[in-house]
Parts: structure tokens; C-alpha cells; sequence
């Protein structure tokens, strides 16, 4: 091969090494973790998207001291069993739950219930919260952080819950990297969780696509988009990580189908404002994958020298925290950019052709129009005389419940709304912003 060629192809493998830890090592420079807020917010609400199957529900014991703040969005098609299981759990610590008739479709189930839940909101914030992952902290104070900070939207600080076996430990290093350099990009929010001014979310969200490769990122891009400040709080969130390694080869899939979908398909949509992240993510991650394949057939040699000094880097920057770990961290790196990336953009094509959409992300200048849908609103409290939530009384003047249909179960703790608002149809072809 051509010596000139060959020294080409390593310094392209070294400034992609720069370019993908630089912000890391900004994120690091201005590093401050959570230690409490003297400040206190009480109105607010949790929405959990919950469906499936019920043990996903798994941080009951963090949540249930927020009582009727948390509010559980679901189906109506669950199956019986579920919604007994449901409906003890919300009888006991006072949860919100409510049901939404939405297609089980996977490419858009996910987010339809996080708008549904948020749609049905009647405090003026609201956190977005997985079902599996654990608050380290008290939410009145977070809240309150995140009003002193004058924020829209913000996203949150997530880590590995478990640190056990191999595979989980060399998570919780990643999700380190990616947490620290959320401190530079607030606007990758991410679905474990975050949190925003009602009032924002539900006008990201009516301009959202629901489509489910990267819908938790596109709803922070979406808010810089529309001029929202979109920050991050250091506030730590602990989610279940992938414990085999075939959970994790699926769950890093359905991620860089995601990452294709915003870095390729919607390279255009505000990334690129951030040169740093879009020289990397898009250009040398992605466009230039066949060139890097390339190198390392033609210069086998480059890899080891890029392992040597990615070693160099982690063992500088994590030397507090060095461990065996650290030389297995470049391995596990290389599968996810050589193999799982390629495999990403093949299940993003294939879902795409599937639903006949790709997901592009556009701010409409009137709010999507959507099928209507039914819901179930069960407000459940620990006391009867409690009075029934803002939530609920607004959902009583703005919805009433459907005639004709199926019947929906109705008891004096549950409350049948229909949308009888029927949405006219946009103009396809107006102007994005």
C-alpha cells in the first residue's frame, strides 16, 4: 500500500480519537455533581410509560412516596392480569394511571404514551421517567434546581444500577463518558429520563414524530429547535442495563438505528450547529464507516496503535477509578463502531420501510394532526377524602365520555374521556422552521 495513503488513513483513525473525546474532556473541566437543592417544588407530576408486562414496573420503592404524582400512561389493550397487578399497585401508594387507546405498534407505542401522559398533566412540571430506573434523590428538590435554573427542558444524569458482571461494568463506563459529555450537549436528553415546563413539553410534543429510533433525543433537539433552553442538571438516575450479552446486542441496535436517524437522516436538523459532534457522529461515524472498514483491512497495524493510546487516554482521565476494565473498554468500543453501527442502519432502513416514514424531524407551524383517541383516567388516592386532581377536573371540561363503542370500565374512582375534538387535516406542504 502507499506509505502517503497509509499515513492518510492513520491520521484520519487519530483526529476521528480527538474529535470524539474532546468534548468529554470540556464536560470533565466544568464537572459538578448533585448534592441537593435548598429550594422545594411540590407541583409537579411523574409519567410513567408503562406496557407489557408489569415487572417492568421495578422502582415502585423509589417512587411511591410521591403518592398521586405519579401517573402510569398505558394501554387499553393490556391483558387482564396486568391491570389487576396495575390496580393494586395504585391503590396502595395512590398512583395516576391512565389508560390510552393508541395502536400497539412498536415504532411509535413508547412515545404516543409519554404525550398521552403528559397531554392528561395538570401541574405546571412534569418529569418523564422508564420504569426501571431508580431516582437517587428527592424530586421536590430537583424540581426546584430546575426552576432556580430557569430551564424549559433538562436532561438528567444516567448510570448503570448494577455494577456485577463484566458487561455491566464496562455499561457503567460508558454511560459515564455519555453522561459527561451531556454536560456540553444538554440537548441529548435522554428517555430514562428528564424533565420540562409542561406547557414546553406538550408544544414539543404535538410537533414530535413518535417515531421510536431516537425519540428521546429528538424531543431535546426539537426544543432548541424552538428556542426553548434546553440545560442539564447533574441529577442521578440509576436505569437497568442489559445484563446478556444478546439483550445488549438488541438494545445497542435499536440505538444506532437511532443515532442514524439523527445524524444521518436529520444531519440537517440543528447537529450541525455543534461542529465537534458533527464531524464525528455524522461524517466519520457514519459516512466514512466503509472508509474505516477500508483502513482496517488495508492497515490491520492502525488498530493496536489506536487501542494503545485509547488505553492512554482512559487510564488518564479515570485514574481515580483505573481497574482491568479500562483495556477490555476499547474492544467493547470497536464492536458497537465496526459491527453494531452497520447493523443499525440496516433495522432503521427496514423499520422505515415497514411504517413508509422515516422519522424527519420538522417543526410544523400548526401542531400534527393525529388520529383522536379514547383514555381511561383511574385516579386512585390513599385517602377518600382527598379532592380530585387539577389533572382530572380539566380532563372532566375538556372531554366527555364517548357514546357508542366499546364500554369502558367505569367505578366512582374512574373516570371514561373521549377526544371529542376532531383534529382538521395540515397542509403536508407547510413550512418548516
Amino acid at each position: 500500500m502507499n506509505p502517503a495513503l497509509t499515513l492518510s488513513f492513520v491520521g484520519l483513525l487519530v483526529v476521528a480519537f480527538l474529535i470524539d473525546f474532546s468534548p468529554m474532556l470540556r464536560a470533565r473541566a466544568q464537572h459538578a455533581a448533585w448534592t441537593g437543592h435548598n429550594r422545594s417544588c411540590d407541583e409537579f407530576t411523574v409519567v410513567i410509560p408503562l406496557y407489557g408486562d408489569i415487572r417492568y414496573l421495578s422502582n415502585v420503592d423509589r417512587i411511591r412516596r410521591y403518592g398521586h404524582r405519579v401517573l402510569v400512561s398505558t394501554t387499553t389493550t393490556e391483558s387482564p392480569e396486568f391491570y389487576r397487578a396495575l390496580g393494586k399497585l395504585a391503590a396502595r401508594h395512590g398512583f395516576q394511571v391512565l389508560r390510552t387507546d393508541v395502536p400497539r405498534h412498536r415504532r411509535y407505542l413508547c412515545p404516543a404514551l409519554v404525550k398521552a401522559g403528559i397531554d392528561a398533566t395538570g401541574t405546571p412540571f412534569v418529569m418523564r421517567l422508564d420504569a426501571d430506573t431508580l431516582p437517587y434523590g428527592d424530586l421536590h428538590q430537583l424540581f426546584g434546581a430546575f426552576i432556580t435554573a430557569g430551564y424549559d427542558v433538562a436532561s438528567l444524569r444516567t448510570l448503570p444500577s448494577r455494577h456485577d458482571t463484566v458487561l455491566e461494568r464496562l455499561q457503567d463506563l460508558e454511560y459515564s463518558i455519555a453522561m459527561d459529555i451531556r454536560r456540553g450537549y444538554p440537548w441529548l436528553t435522554s428517555g430514562a429520563g428528564y424533565l420540562g415546563k409542561t406547557a414546553v413539553l406538550r408544544t414539543v410534543l404535538a410537533t414530535h414524530t413518535l417515531f421510536s429510533y431516537g425519540e428521546d433525543i429528538e424531543l431535546g433537539k426539537l426544543a432548541r429547535m424552538m428556542r426553548f433552553r434546553v440545560g442539564h442538571i447533574p441529577f442521578r438516575l440509576y436505569t437497568d442495563v442489559p445484563a446478556t450479552p444478546w439483550r445488549w446486542l438488541r438494545q445497542r441496535i435499536v440505538w444506532a438505528a437511532g443515532s442514524f436517524r439523527h445524524d444521518v437522516v436529520n444531519a440537517h436538523r440543528y447537529s450541525w450547529r455543534h461542529p465537534s459532534y458533527f464531524l464525528y457522529n455524522t461524517v466519520i461515524l457514519f459516512l466514512l464507516s466503509p472508509l474505516r472498514w477500508y483502513s482496517v483491512i488495508a492497515v490491520p497495524w492502525s488498530v493496536p496503535l489506536i487501542v494503545v493510546a485509547y488505553w492512554l487516554f482512559l487510564f488518564t482521565v479515570f485514574w481515580r477509578r483505573r481497574s482491568w476494565i479500562l483495556l477490555l473498554f476499547p474492544l467493547y468500543t470497536l464492536v458497537q463502531v465496526m459491527v453494531l453501527t452497520p447493523l443499525g442502519v440496516v433495522a432503521y432502513l427496514a423499520t422505515a420501510a415497514r411504517s413508509r416514514t422515516v422519522g424527519l424531524i420538522r417543526v410544523r407551524q400548526r401542531p400534527v394532526a393525529t388520529p383522536p383517541v379514547r383514555a381511561v383516567a383511574v385516579r386512585r388516592y390513599r385517602d377518600d377524602d382527598v379532592a380530585p386532581s387539577a389533572a382530572l377536573a380539566a380532563s372532566l371540561e375538556q372531554y366527555v365520555p364517548e357514546e357508542g363503542g366499546r364500554r369502558l370500565v367505569r367505578n366512582e374512582e374512574t373516570v371514561a374521556i373521549a377526544d371529542r375534538r376532531r383534529p382538521r387535516p395540515l397542509n403536508p406542504r407547510a413550512p418548516s422552521r
